[in-house]
C-alpha cells in the first residue's frame, strides 16, 4: 500500500509516497469531503450511517448509498486503493493526517491538546467544519467539539 498523507491545516491536500494529487484527480468534490470527514473523525473511522447523513442528509438511504460508493471509488483512485477500507458498514481512511502530528507535538511540549471529551462532535458539525477556511474562527461557528481549535 502507497504512502497517504492529508494536509488540513492551511488548507485541503492530499499526497501519495510524498507526490502531490492534483486537483483533476478529485472528479467528484464529495471525494474530498469524504476524506476530510474521515481525516477528522476519531480514528480517521466513521460508520457509513454517520458519513452519509453528513454528505447527502438531502437524499434517500438508496441514492445516499449509491453516492457514498461512487465518492469512495473516486477518493480511492485519487489516493490508493487501500487509502479507504469499508469493512462492517464502517469507513477508514489509512493515511498520515497533519492534524494528528500537530497534536502529537502538543502534547510532547505539555499543551493541553483536548478539553474534556464529555461533548463528542457531531457529523454534521464535522462536516461543517471541513467547509470552513483557515481563517474561520471555530468560536464564531459555535464549535464546542474537541477538534475545532483545529479548523480555525
Amino acid at each position: 500500500m502507497a504512502n497517504v498523507s492529508v494536509t488540513l491545516l492551511g488548507g485541503f491536500a492530499a499526497a501519495v509516497d510524498g507526490m502531490p494529487v492534483p486537483e483533476t484527480a478529485w472528479r467528484l468534490k464529495k471525494a474530498r469531503e469524504l476524506v476530510k470527514l474521515l481525516a477528522l473523525a476519531p480514528g480517521h473511522r466513521l460508520h457509513r450511517e454517520q458519513v452519509m447523513d453528513v454528505l447527502w442528509r438531502d437524499r434517500g438511504p438508496a441514492a445516499a448509498a449509491n453516492n457514498l460508493h461512487q465518492a469512495v471509488h473516486v477518493a480511492r483512485r485519487a489516493l490508493d486503493a487501500g487509502a479507504i477500507e469499508f469493512r462492517d458498514e464502517v469507513l477508514q481512511l489509512a493515511a498520515e493526517v497533519d492534524v494528528d502530528r500537530l497534536e502529537l507535538a502538543a502534547a510532547d511540549l505539555g499543551a493541553p491538546v483536548h478539553p474534556p471529551r464529555t461533548v463528542r462532535p457531531s457529523p454534521s458539525t464535522a462536516a461543517s467544519c471541513c467547509r470552513r477556511t483557515a481563517t474561520t474562527t471555530g468560536r464564531r461557528h459555535g464549535a464546542t467539539s474537541s477538534r475545532s481549535w483545529r479548523r480555525s
